[in-house]
């Protein structure tokens, strides 16, 4: 209390603003950490004070007050970082002019506090206080789950060491590697032998609870949502459309001759045909959702067989200059953006389920530029090898790179076609009118830096790792995972090139919404990448394909609740008089998508976050993200 005093005194002698909220106390919680010295292998229990203040006019900020240098390792920064947006965005509390203070000793890093730390967070938020003999290990996810972390053993250690009472750990960890013996041990065993309660958590609302010994107010139970009357048929209308598409394209690839085809053109066909019969089957189902992402996906394969082959045809019989000249014309990617951007600037949605869908349309648009992109770097040489292409000595090289970029082109046409359709679809939204003024830049800048901290985590915990393990360059190590996650192809390209084209094409509302529907894409793909490749321990083949995902409990929990909580937070905005159709075009995609195999499960759970994410996003920009009813 006397150091909250000091500031405040010192502040108002410097001439600041006495216009400032500061929480009463600061609140203390206790991480868990381990550490490795020569062959010595530990763990520690080290408190960290959370306490914030609030002045109207700034931005949302972060202080990190260390008493050694470089106290805060990058990726412990990065995961306050999102445990301080998972915290506002699940309180629903306007953080504007917010400064969040995080204060403790020595020298830590790590995302394993990342679920403690957003405790903490909400715990001052919210006027309320951490028990002193609990601590928790574990990351946060977006929608509030807690992921799995290493290192739990010695964690446990560390806090019988410091008397801690109870230890929450992600829920599906029962055993983990003792560095110091070689191999995994039991870990509620060793914490029995500690003299320690373990307990698995799932999510932040039950770690919350345990935590503190207060509830953590959620949106209550709903039922299982459905479309409206009006968006099912403008979507059946939209799903006729690319049943068309699909037709004529692979009408035109039988129309080329056999030896330009190749095994990957027949196969594309074959799965474009074998998606297309699936369309009507869903239909009858009444899932028009997932018969829209059948449609479009069988034609844009039917379209990618054809014109691969097409692209092959011109090479061999006109020369490479053409083939490549074939490649950047095909698919009018320049004009159907154009087209895309002017309907975008002429559209302005007039409820907020229809500013939702705009949002997915601002996205739609954002995908096709950093294809478009991608194929131009192809095709111009800048990018002189493919990049998900794995190629052999015996493969032309530049050939394939071409070949990579009708790809990319082909996408990103698809995608500037989707625009339209789904404009059209915010067309048959109605309900509750979009407020006359909404913070659409403190939105998107929020989660643009939500995204920037999962990037960062990512980088620093995956690439950085794998290139010390190859033995190679951190830019070498990151060119691979480019070439084997096209997520996270797709999350640097967005950065990487849509937002300066969003910048020079659009200005006022248009140009946030564009910034906020990049942040809240780029926020998605990040997430999921932390997910995929550390928390769930996902093994890839050289192609990019998901060959294992090594910890499937943590998974299925992470789907149930993610779909959970989809369904509440559509409720929430249903109960606002706010007709959430983007939001349940992705709920019902992705839960048609989770009984596939395990690449298809990690979709679902990125679209199930996405979902939530632009469900919160609207209840924030209503007004009404503290109103919800609980449970």
């Amino acid at each position: 209390m006397a150091r909250i005093q000091s500031a405040i005194t010192l502040l108002l002698l410097a001439g600041a603003s006495p216009n400032l909220c500061w929480a009463m106390e600061p609140v203390t919680i206790r991480t868990l950490s381990y550490y490795k010295s020569g062959s010595e292998v530990g763990g520690v229990s080290v408190p960290v004070e959370i306490w914030f203040d609030q002045s109207p006019g700034k931005s949302f900020r972060l202080a990190f007050i260390e008493d050694e240098i470089d106290g805060y390792g990058e990726l412990w920064r990065a995961a306050a970082w999102q445990a301080a947006l998972v915290a506002a965005d699940l309180s629903g509390r306007d953080v504007a002019g917010v400064r969040l203070f995080f204060q403790r000793s020595g020298r830590v890093d790590g995302p394993s506090a990342g679920a403690m730390t957003t405790v903490g967070v909400l715990a001052a938020l919210r006027g309320d206080t951490v028990l002193t003999d609990v601590a928790m290990t574990g990351t946060i996810n977006p929608d509030g789950t807690i992921g799995p972390v290493g290192g739990v053993p010695h964690k446990i250690d560390g806090a019988a060491a410091a008397g801690i009472r109870l230890v929450l750990i992600p829920f599906g960890m029962r055993n983990d590697r003792d560095e110091s013996l070689g191999r995994d041990v039991d870990l509620f065993q060793r914490a029995a032998d500690r003299g320690v309660e373990l307990r698995a958590v799932g999510d932040i609302y039950e770690a919350y609870h345990l935590a503190t010994g207060k509830e953590l107010p959620r949106p209550a139970p709903a039922t299982v949502p459905t479309l409206s009357n009006a968006n099912y048929q403008q979507a059946k209308i939209i799903i006729a459309k690319w049943r068309i598409k699909y037709r004529d394209e692979a009408a035109e690839y039988d129309r080329v001759p056999e030896e330009y085809r190749s095994d990957y053109t027949d196969e594309c066909i074959e799965d474009a045909r074998e998606i297309e019969a699936s369309v009507d089957d869903l239909l009858n189902q009444g899932l028009v959702p997932p018969a829209l992402v059948a449609a479009t996906t069988a034609a844009a394969e039917a379209a990618l067989a054809n014109e691969v082959a097409r692209t092959i045809w011109v090479d061999e019989q006109r020369g490479r200059e053409a083939a490549t000249e074939y490649a950047q014309r095909f698919a009018q990617a320049p004009m159907k953006r154009r087209m895309a951007i002017d309907r975008l600037k002429n559209h302005t949605p007039r409820t907020l389920g229809a500013l939702g869908t705009t949002i997915y349309a601002y996205m739609s648009l954002i995908e096709g530029i950093t294809y478009e992109n991608l194929a131009n770097l192809l095709l111009s040489g800048k990018i002189d090898k493919p990049i998900l292409t794995r190629v052999t000595e015996e493969d032309d090289v530049e050939l394939e790179r071409i070949l990579e970029a009708v790809y990319d082109m082909q996408a990103a046409s698809d995608s500037y076609d989707y625009v339209q359709d789904v404009l059209e679809l915010a067309g048959s939204v109605a309900g509750r009118p979009t407020p006359e003024s909404m913070p659409l830049e403190a939105t998107a800048d929020f989660f643009r830096r939500a995204a920037q901290a999962n990037l960062n985590q990512f980088e620093k915990m995956v690439i950085d790792q794998a290139a010390v393990g190859a033995g190679v360059t951190f830019t070498k190590a990151k060119d691979v995972m480019l070439g084997k996650d096209e997520d996270y192809l797709l999350a640097w390209g967005a950065g990487q090139f849509s937002q300066a084209q969003m910048f020079n094409e659009f200005e006022g509302d248009s140009l946030s919404l564009a910034r906020l529907a990049l942040s809240i894409r780029t926020y998605s793909l990040s997430s999921g990448l932390i997910a995929k490749h550390y928390s769930l321990g996902v093994e890839m083949d050289e192609d990019g394909g998901v060959t294992n995902v090594k910890l499937d409990a943590p998974l299925k929990y992470m789907l149930d609740f993610a779909e959970d909580q989809t369904r509440r937070n559509i409720q929430l905005l249903r109960s606002a008089d706010v007709d959430p159709s983007d939001v349940v075009f992705d709920y019902i995609s992705a839960g048609t998508m989770r009984s596939g195999d395990e690449s298809e499960q990690l979709q679902s759970l990125r679209w199930y976050w996405e979902a939530n994410t632009v469900a919160r996003t609207l209840a924030y920009l209503g007004g009404f993200a503290r109103e919800t009813p609980s449970e």
